[in-house]
């Protein structure tokens, strides 16, 4: 048999990694400084002259305001507070108005509004080199700044804890191929499968130097039991430029890093490879992830994934919030195709999900009446193979 193991990022909270709030919080409040590489790091600026320079409080000052606006427009819709997904998707819809890369009339009085109250043309605080800055400029400061407190939260060399479910399912006789699905960032599965010597398919090659070139026709491989799908992108995955100097050209490569400098990466042959985005390769933000999974790297793992997800009919679920809608169709349209489909749901209180938005949630009780959503009230890290193996069948 085949199967789908669905990962959110519940599941790597038993190991420490931070949770939605905890990011907001260090993103609107925290300590972090920006570097002349134009990454934002944690900490303060260690050179007193060029901290008293540093952008940086002023962006936090903006996306606090920008989370209050949205707090009151949210309150009467849902119960929590707005997090950094949120102000992120606020931010880039903004950035993608001011810079024209998107016509959005109703945007208008909001960025006037802003232009008011920060005066971002004459505020010394928004200048940088003594040069005023475009709004265009200062919201694309405030994307890189939200994916790099992301980039830096998330970063860890702990060992991950809760995935044995993961070790036992892969040692299963009767389960001849497993994908393993995540919306996470982390690199908490790489870790974890490395430990317990599994050979996986991420669609990536062997390394050559300090990278792996990414190739989705690996993922065609069927001797290999394990394939795993990263819908949201990765800590590890970075877009580089390859100068070929007998053509007189050049070549954009996605790729996986194997070293842990991604500014100084060198291929097999000890030749320099130019980095073209200054931290890895991720998905942030709400509605505007449908968006983002029609291009780049992400595209075309998505477009692998649903080639697996048509082909399967178990789906083993844990950690994922229903905050994606274009994820939410995917799987609403999944199990609602075939009545042999079935969702086992690993959660501790898996009835808080009819409170959701999503339509999968709305059909809650035909789903379980049908037998194709199998509710069991635990996390993946309390689970063991027995909770679930009279389901695999």
């Amino acid at each position: 048999m085949s199967l789908i193991l669905f990962l959110g990022s519940g599941v790597s909270y038993k190991t420490g990694l931070p949770d939605t709030q905890t990011i907001t919080e260090q993103l609107l409040n925290g300590d972090w400084w920006r570097h002349s590489d134009s990454n934002f790091y944690r900490g303060l600026n260690r050179n007193e002259y060029l901290a008293q320079f540093d952008i940086t409080p002023k962006l936090q000052e903006l996306l606090r305001y920008i989370k209050e606006y949205s707090d009151e427009y949210l309150q009467d819709r849902r119960e929590n507070e707005s997090n950094y997904e949120d102000i992120y998707y606020i931010v880039k819809q903004i950035h993608n108005e001011a810079s024209h890369e998107s016509d959005n009339p109703a945007l208008k009085p909001f960025i006037e509004h802003l232009k008011s109250k920060f005066n971002f043309t004459d505020n010394n605080d928004f200048k940088e080199d003594e040069h005023s800055q475009s709004i265009s400029d200062i919201f694309w400061k405030c994307e890189d700044f939200i994916n790099c407190v992301i980039w830096g939260m998330l970063s860890t060399s702990k060992f991950p804890i809760g995935f044995d479910l993961v070790g036992d399912l892969i040692a299963g006789n009767n389960i001849e191929q497993i994908n393993i699905v995540t919306l996470n960032h982390d690199l908490l599965i790489e870790k974890y499968l490395k430990n317990i010597k599994c050979k996986y398919v991420d669609g990536f090659t062997e390394p050559d130097g300090d990278i792996c070139y990414f190739d989705p026709q690996l993922y065609e491989s069927e001797k290999d039991k394990v394939k795993l799908f990263k819908l949201h992108g990765s800590l590890d995955w970075y877009r580089v430029r390859d100068y070929i100097k007998e053509e007189n050209t050049t070549y954009d490569l996605y790729t996986k890093l194997v070293g842990n400098d991604h500014w100084h990466c060198k291929n097999g042959k000890g030749k320099m490879l130019s980095i073209l985005e200054s931290y890895p390769i991720f998905i942030t933000g709400t509605y505007n992830k449908q968006s983002d999974y029609s291009h780049g790297i992400v595209r075309y793992v998505h477009l692998k994934f649903f080639e697996q997800l048509s082909k399967n009919n178990i789906i083993i679920m844990s950690g994922y919030g229903w905050n994606d809608k274009g994820i939410n169709t995917y799987l609403f349209e999944w199990i609602l195709t075939s009545q042999n489909r079935k969702l086992i749901l690993l959660h501790e209180n898996p009835e808080s999900l009819k409170e959701s938005k999503s339509a999968m949630w709305h059909r809650y009780d035909d789903l379980i009446k049908w037998g194709r959503l199998i509710p069991i009230k635990k996390w993946m890290s309390d689970t063991n193979i027995n909770d679930i193996s009279k389901y695999l069948n």
